[in-house]
């Protein structure tokens, strides 16, 4: 008789960042559209949405896409929520991503 294995999964509590382009005109319905689109990805992945955090872009950074004030209070709110993983609504360079972690 086939034996059956009790496993258990840990889910990470993740932090959603939201960078919005000052280039982006896309309005405030449409802002709110993409931002729960992807809080709902988030949660497919069986993750804990802990926090979602817009942040407002003037100028993207090659070596950041943010700033450095935006990138402390990231990882402030990363420490509050004891967040496992940040999950960025941007496609981010290789060199952005390495910085940002």
């Amino acid at each position: 008789m086939d034996e059956m294995i009790e496993t258990k999964v840990e889910l990470a509590n993740v932090l959603a960042v939201h960078p919005r382009l000052a280039e982006n005109r896309w309005g405030e319905s449409a802002s709110a559209s993409r931002k729960e689109e992807f809080e709902r990805l988030v949660l497919s992945c069986g993750s804990i949405l802990m926090d979602s955090h817009v942040v407002k872009v003037r100028r993207v950074l090659p070596a950041s896409l943010i700033g450095t004030g935006q990138a402390k209070e990231i990882a402030h709110l990363v420490e509050v929520h004891e967040a496992d993983v940040v999950f960025v609504d941007f496609q981010l360079s290789p060199i952005q991503q390495r910085n940002l972690e």
